[in-house]
């Protein structure tokens, strides 16, 4: 009674307005997921149904486009779906659906660059349907596949260590000036992860990129590891990799290299 109350209070209140309805359904056909959302996480599924199991249903809304296209809530639409309990939903009019999934789930549970990679690919693909393949984030997905590692990727993009560009990968305004060069670091960072497989560390990689800043000699590098790779160790930190790489880099030489 007393809660009644209290929820009557709140609704005879002028000041507050109803900014959103609510909806309840069981018809789980009406509803679809967009392409461009990130992967279902299964392992997630599970830790949810235990939850919902253990503690109860979660009553909270999904949210849905006038197309009835999920945009937040997936996992939980999943979940109720195979537990046969109804879905909660509101409704919203937006007219980029895409960057609205970006929006609410980064300011919920933050994406990956693993999630935004896969969304721009998408998109590259459905908007450049014939050249998709030269497009900034197919590059970069050309990359991932060699092996090197995401903010490794947008730092040799931009050619900047700035935190705005890793923003601007993923809001999908990422540019590479040269191709060419682009693709051409790729392969070498893919050779170093061939001869040996801690070259595919991101300490290893993020070490390696601060060293070319400073006249570093690739061409001798990848000479000294290849003859001997057991010299590289594996290292948690960046600066442990720095040291390990000069020590391969001025290996039986006639006098240290030096960086400028």
């Amino acid at each position: 009674v007393k809660g009644k109350l209290m929820l009557e209070k709140l609704l005879s209140n002028k000041k507050d307005k109803v900014v959103s309805e609510i909806y309840q359904t069981s018809d789980y056909k009406k509803f679809s997921f967009l392409k461009t959302n990130r992967e279902i996480n299964y392992r997630h599924l599970e830790r949810l149904e235990k939850s919902m199991l253990d503690n109860g249903v979660d009553e909270s809304p999904i949210t849905v486009n006038v197309k009835f296209q999920i945009l937040d809530g997936q996992h939980r639409f999943k979940v109720l779906e195979k537990l046969g309990q109804p879905i909660f939903y509101r409704v919203i009019s937006c007219n980029d659906s895409e960057k609205q999934v970006v929006t609410m789930n980064t300011n919920n549970k933050n994406w990956s660059n693993e999630d935004y990679l896969k969304m721009h690919v998408i998109k590259e693909k459905i908007k450049f349907p014939r050249n998709y393949f030269n497009m900034p984030y197919h590059l970069i997905s050309f990359g991932r596949k060699k092996k090197i590692n995401i903010t490794i990727l947008v730092r040799l993009a931009s050619n900047s260590q700035s935190n705005r560009y890793l923003e601007d990968f993923q809001k999908g305004r990422l540019t590479i000036a040269n191709n060419e060069d682009f693709v051409s670091m790729i392969n070498y960072l893919s050779k170093l992860v061939e001869i040996n497989k801690f070259c595919g560390h991101r300490n290893f990689q993020r070490a390696f990129l601060g060293m070319l800043e400073d006249g570093f000699d690739k061409a001798i590098f990848i000479t000294k590891l290849a003859k001997y790779p057991r010299m590289l160790q594996n290292n948690s930190t960046t600066k442990g990799y720095q040291e390990n790489i000069m020590e391969i880099y001025n290996y039986r030489s006639k006098k240290n290299n030096k960086l400028k």
